[in-house]
């Protein structure tokens, strides 16, 4: 059996692009249609007709972004105990558990990673060279400043002209830590407070990487959510969340849903080399439908933000869960958010 993911601007094209490739013998796992019907994604199983001596231990991930799986079924308590761990919400849990069962896999995280891969979205900074300013936001102290000072050394490294913008002055010292990375790399520092001011400095740049840091806000605030709505606007920036590992899966997915709202279509995670528990992302990444676009895994500015692929996102989910908890019955994960929506 293979797992393959569509893509296409529609429903209607995604899955007329299942049919003109695979034909009527494609089996439509599971579907899932973008905001604004934009950015649908079809998930199919195809049989590839071998049999079970020949499948034996073969599986690898195909050139064209295709999961290539035969192999003895994989046993999902393993993966099940590591979600559960991890905290990952309920209804997400099952529905990975549900599609891991589907794979023929020698492995659980091969298995894992395709149901990955089917479910959640995977779109790393590489694989999209910003056509517009990059906004990083999201609630204070998740890392924004250290992304955004992350990604623009990346930039520099890649040869790119950079220009670096802060609208971080509610916070005591909220531009100056930006600053001093500024300096050190010899790339000044632009102020912009208010939406006009940021409009003015996009409107002067010579087609720089525009990388701008923003206030931390409170999600449930209404007003600081409209003023940074306002900041996004003016920049014509795409917003990307910016989240830390460790939080409640529950208030992580709704979070997600929150700057999702915003505009928000990407997330990069941060502080995973200090927790031990990264239910909360793959929760805010469902619960606003976000694409993963990196991750940091080191307090170091000059380390860029890894991109996080279903491999490697399976791998690392399964790996940092306890020997004893993958040997024992898993326990129940976390409710599912939307159960306990305020």
């Amino acid at each position: 059996m293979r797992l393959k993911t569509f893509t296409a601007a529609s429903m209607v094209k995604a899955i007329a692009a299942v049919r003109d490739e695979l034909g009527e013998d494609a089996i439509i796992v599971s579907t899932e249609a973008g905001r604004n019907g934009r950015n649908a994604r079809v998930v199919v199983a195809i049989d590839d007709g071998d049999s079970d001596a020949d499948a034996i231990g073969h599986w690898h991930d195909t050139a064209d972004g295709g999961w290539a799986v035969s192999a003895p079924p994989a046993e999902p308590d393993a993966v099940r105990a590591a979600l559960a761990y991890h905290g990952v919400p309920t209804a997400l849990a099952d529905r990975l558990c549900h599609a891991t069962a589907m794979v023929e896999a020698a492995e659980p995280a091969q298995a894992l990673a395709a149901a990955l891969d089917g479910t959640l979205a995977f779109q790393p900074f590489a694989d999209r060279q910003a056509q517009r300013p990059v906004m990083f936001v999201g609630p204070p102290g998740v890392g924004k400043t250290l992304t955004a000072a992350r990604l623009i050394v990346d930039a520099l490294r890649r040869g790119r002209p950079v220009t670096a913008i802060s609208c971080d002055s509610r916070r005591a010292g909220g531009c100056e830590q930006l600053d001093a990375f500024m300096r050190i790399l010899g790339v000044p520092l632009t102020m912009a407070e208010t939406p006009e001011a940021l409009a003015a400095v996009i409107q002067g740049d010579s087609g720089s990487a525009i990388f701008i840091d923003s206030p931390g806000v409170n999600p449930y605030d209404g007003g600081e959510m409209r003023e940074l709505a306002r900041l996004v606007a003016a920049a014509g920036a795409e917003p990307v969340l910016i989240l830390a590992a460790g939080t409640d899966a529950c208030e992580a997915a709704e979070i997600g849903a929150t700057f999702a709202r915003l505009g928000c279509r990407r997330l990069v995670a941060t502080r995973l080399d200090i927790s031990r528990r990264l239910g909360a992302l793959l929760g805010a990444a469902d619960g606003g439908r976000l694409a993963f676009a990196g991750a940091s895994l080191s307090p170091h500015a000059a380390d860029a933000p890894s991109p996080l692929t279903p491999p490697s996102l399976a791998r690392l989910l399964l790996s940092t869960t306890p020997a004893t908890t993958l040997a024992t019955a898993p326990s129940p994960a976390v409710p599912d958010p939307k159960d306990i929506r305020r």
